[in-house]
C-alpha cells in the first residue's frame, strides 16, 4: 500500500506543478505576444499531466468503490471509460469531495486546452502579420 501512496503523491506533485504552469504560462502568454506560441505548447503539455491525474484518480476511485471487475470494464470502454464510471461511482456512493475533485480537474483540463489553442492561434496570426509587414517593407 505504501507504493500506491508514493505514486499518487508523486502524481499530485506533478499536477500541482502543471497548475502553476497553467497559471504562469497563461499570464505570460496573455501579456507577452511573442511568447504566445511557446506558452500555448507548454499549456498543452500541462493539460496532459492534469488529464493523467484525472485518469489515475478515476482508476483508483472505481477500484476502491466498485472493485476490480468494474475497473476492468471501465478500461475496456474506449480506454477512458473509467472517468465517467468514477463520476458515477462517487455520485452513487455519496463521496462528494472526490466527485468535486474530478469535476473541477476535468473543467481545468478543458480550460487549459482551450487557452492553449487560443494562444497558439494568436501566435500564428501574429507571425503572419509580421511576415506581411516585412514583405511590404521589402518588396523585392
Amino acid at each position: 500500500m505504501q507504493d500506491h501512496n508514493i505514486t499518487i503523491g508523486f502524481l499530485d506533485t506533478l499536477t500541482a506543478i502543471a497548475y502553476a504552469v497553467f497559471v504562469l504560462g497563461g499570464l505570460i502568454g496573455l501579456l507577452i505576444r511573442r511568447c504566445r506560441g511557446a506558452c500555448g505548447s507548454i499549456l498543452f503539455c500541462a493539460s496532459y499531466v492534469i488529464g493523467l491525474d484525472v485518469y489515475v484518480w478515476s482508476l483508483v476511485l472505481v477500484f476502491h468503490i466498485w472493485g476490480l471487475v468494474m475497473m476492468i470494464i471501465g478500461l475496456l470502454i474506449a480506454g477512458f471509460g473509467v472517468v465517467p464510471m468514477a463520476i458515477l461511482a462517487t455520485a452513487i456512493h455519496g463521496d462528494w469531495i472526490p466527485l468535486g475533485y474530478l469535476l473541477i480537474n476535468i473543467a481545468i483540463l478543458f480550460v487549459c486546452r482551450l487557452v492553449a489553442s487560443k494562444l497558439q492561434e494568436s501566435a500564428r496570426r501574429y507571425s503572419e502579420s509580421i511576415a506581411l509587414l516585412a514583405k511590404a517593407a521589402n518588396p523585392s
